[in-house]
């Protein structure tokens, strides 16, 4: 439905979880992503293009709460989405 078939689970790792300033994504692919992540309202909080791996994101000034990040190719396509508690 959307998704890659090539595309798995485990070629994206969000860490730390829970997170108090800097959430970090690694990724296997070898392509550009955007990095869309969302407040529990489903207000976007940040986008962030990238193409390199290990990715360092900066979450200090968000609230204490539950954030969804969505990966999305340079298609568009959104191929990965994942959850993330910041304390």
């Amino acid at each position: 439905l959307g998704l890659d078939e090539n595309i798995k689970s485990n070629d994206f790792n969000i860490y730390p979880n829970p997170v108090q300033n800097q959430l970090n994504m690694s990724s296997r692919l070898n392509q550009e992503i955007e990095v869309q992540i969302y407040n529990s309202l489903g207000q976007l909080m940040d986008k962030i293009t990238n193409s390199s791996s290990p990715l360092a994101i900066d979450v200090q000034h968000y609230l204490c709460g539950i954030y969804t990040v969505h990966i999305v190719d340079n298609e568009g396509i959104n191929i990965e989405k994942r959850t993330f508690i910041k304390n």
